[in-house]
């Protein structure tokens, strides 16, 4: 098991060990249409007939019952139908958890030997906002910021120093230094949460390798009665 703390948030990696008991597997065609018709053109004699459109999807769920170590019975939904799995076999689930919720984020079949990541490092900082991840309103705001530093400025200018807007390379020159003022703030705002939003990445990413690590490991025997 390996804890993560960033600030006031906490969740916890660990491994859930089990049997499966029983696989729910369906299936539903949903079937799409549209168009069909016909007319006749007033400049012509001829109708014109409008096509059919179909379309179709099917959506595949699976529902696994899986007894625990503990004969805990629980359902996990497995969809992809690259996750190969029968009854009996053994599992070991990594999940994420913190108080209000659970993620899983690796499951390993110990019968095929093969391991199947459910959820990344990033997807999984985010799922329980570990970090902040910086947005481009970051960088909308500092445009902002930039632009009202040149109004001012022109206003400044226009009524204290009407010299200045005489010339228009000082104008230019004293307006672009107001914009570059007014946008390094939030810049180095952005720079700053997007660091700290990487490196929690970073540690999720490798607490997550050692517990995925640890679950792959061989069981020596059932993993439950």
């Amino acid at each position: 098991m390996s804890t993560i703390t960033r600030g006031q948030r906490s969740i916890e990696m660990k491994i859930i060990r089990g049997e499966v008991l029983s696989i729910d597997e369906k299936s539903e065609l949903h079937v799409r249409g549209g168009g069909g018709g016909s007319y006749v053109p007033v400049e012509s004699s001829t109708p014109v007939i409008r096509p059919i459109h179909i379309s179709s999807s099917t959506t595949h769920t699976r529902e696994v019952w899986v007894k625990r170590e503990d004969g805990v019975e629980m359902p996990i939904m497995l969809n992809d139908q690259e996750i190969k799995l029968r009854e009996g076999n053994q599992l070991s689930i990594v999940v994420a958890a913190d108080q209000r919720k659970m993620a899983m984020a690796y499951v390993h079949n110990h019968n095929t030997q093969r391991g199947y990541s459910l959820a990344t490092a990033r997807e999984i900082a985010d799922r329980f906002s570990l970090s902040h991840n910086p947005s481009g309103w970051y960088i909308i705001g500092a445009l902002a910021l930039g632009a009202v530093a040149v109004f001012i400025s022109f206003l400044i200018m226009a009524l204290f120093l009407p010299f200045m807007l005489s010339s228009d390379a000082v104008a230019i020159l004293v307006l672009v230094a107001a914009f570059i003022i007014g946008v390094i703030p939030l810049f180095k705002k952005y720079g700053a949460v997007y660091d700290t939003h990487e490196k929690c990445i970073s540690e999720v990413s490798q607490a997550l390798k050692a517990v995925t690590g640890e679950a792959a490991e061989p069981v020596s025997a059932p993993v439950t009665a």
